[in-house]
Protein backbone atom coordinates (compact mmCIF):
# COMPACT_ATOMS: atom_id res chain seq x y z
CA UNK A 1 0.00 0.00 0.00
CA UNK A 2 1.06 3.16 -0.99
CA UNK A 3 2.06 5.77 1.61
CA UNK A 4 -0.23 8.77 1.39
CA UNK A 5 2.05 11.46 3.05
CA UNK A 6 4.47 10.64 -0.17
CA UNK A 7 1.65 10.91 -2.15
CA UNK A 8 0.79 14.25 -1.44
CA UNK A 9 4.52 15.37 -0.84
CA UNK A 10 4.53 13.88 -4.74
CA UNK A 11 1.45 15.94 -6.31
CA UNK A 12 2.91 19.44 -4.14
CA UNK A 13 6.38 18.76 -5.59
CA UNK A 14 4.66 18.46 -9.32
CA UNK A 15 2.27 21.39 -8.79
CA UNK A 16 5.46 23.60 -7.73
CA UNK A 17 7.86 22.53 -10.37
CA UNK A 18 5.21 23.44 -13.09
CA UNK A 19 4.63 26.81 -11.12
CA UNK A 20 8.46 27.43 -11.24
CA UNK A 21 8.81 26.27 -14.91
CA UNK A 22 5.42 29.02 -15.85
CA UNK A 23 7.40 31.67 -14.12
CA UNK A 24 11.00 30.89 -15.55
CA UNK A 25 9.53 30.85 -18.65
CA UNK A 26 7.65 34.14 -18.58
CA UNK A 27 10.13 35.97 -16.70
CA UNK A 28 13.28 34.61 -18.03
CA UNK A 29 12.88 34.96 -21.92
CA UNK A 30 16.29 34.67 -23.80
CA UNK A 31 15.71 36.49 -27.22
CA UNK A 32 16.21 34.63 -29.99
CA UNK A 33 20.27 35.88 -31.30
CA UNK A 34 23.09 34.71 -33.20
CA UNK A 35 25.72 32.28 -31.24
CA UNK A 36 28.25 34.75 -31.03
CA UNK A 37 26.09 37.31 -29.56
CA UNK A 38 25.42 34.84 -27.17
CA UNK A 39 28.68 34.13 -26.67
CA UNK A 40 29.56 37.74 -26.47
CA UNK A 41 26.65 38.45 -24.09
CA UNK A 42 27.67 35.08 -21.26
CA UNK A 43 31.53 36.74 -21.39
CA UNK A 44 30.12 40.12 -20.70
CA UNK A 45 28.12 39.00 -17.93
CA UNK A 46 30.56 37.04 -16.49
CA UNK A 47 33.49 39.57 -16.54
CA UNK A 48 35.66 37.24 -18.91
CA UNK A 49 38.02 37.82 -20.79
CA UNK A 50 38.69 36.39 -24.35
CA UNK A 51 41.72 35.35 -22.99
CA UNK A 52 40.53 34.02 -19.72
CA UNK A 53 37.80 32.67 -21.49
CA UNK A 54 40.45 30.86 -24.16
CA UNK A 55 42.28 29.22 -20.94
CA UNK A 56 38.97 27.71 -19.13
CA UNK A 57 37.57 26.19 -22.34
CA UNK A 58 41.16 25.05 -24.09
CA UNK A 59 39.95 27.19 -27.30
CA UNK A 60 43.00 29.24 -28.98
CA UNK A 61 42.44 33.19 -28.32
CA UNK A 62 42.45 33.74 -31.88
CA UNK A 63 39.61 30.86 -32.74
CA UNK A 64 37.33 32.25 -29.84
CA UNK A 65 38.01 36.05 -31.38
CA UNK A 66 36.89 34.67 -34.83
CA UNK A 67 33.65 32.89 -33.23
CA UNK A 68 32.97 36.23 -31.24
CA UNK A 69 33.05 38.16 -34.59
CA UNK A 70 31.14 35.62 -36.40
CA UNK A 71 33.80 35.09 -38.82
CA UNK A 72 33.78 31.32 -37.88
CA UNK A 73 31.06 28.86 -37.21
CA UNK A 74 31.05 26.91 -34.21
CA UNK A 75 31.95 23.36 -34.21
CA UNK A 76 30.15 20.89 -32.51
CA UNK A 77 33.26 20.64 -30.30
CA UNK A 78 33.30 24.11 -29.17
CA UNK A 79 29.67 24.52 -28.55
CA UNK A 80 30.12 22.02 -26.05
CA UNK A 81 33.37 22.85 -24.27
CA UNK A 82 31.18 26.61 -23.69
CA UNK A 83 27.97 24.75 -23.24
CA UNK A 84 29.36 22.86 -20.17
CA UNK A 85 31.56 26.11 -19.18
CA UNK A 86 28.56 28.47 -19.07
CA UNK A 87 26.31 25.83 -18.07
CA UNK A 88 23.56 26.73 -20.54
CA UNK A 89 22.26 24.61 -23.62
CA UNK A 90 24.12 23.54 -26.27
CA UNK A 91 21.75 24.61 -28.86
CA UNK A 92 22.53 28.22 -28.17
CA UNK A 93 25.94 27.69 -29.91
CA UNK A 94 24.84 25.85 -32.78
Amino acid sequence: MADPGNTVISSLLEVLGAQIHRFEAEQYVIPEAPPHQVLAYLMDSRGLSQSGLAREVYIDQGTLSKLLTGVRAFSKAYAKALSRFFQVPVELFL
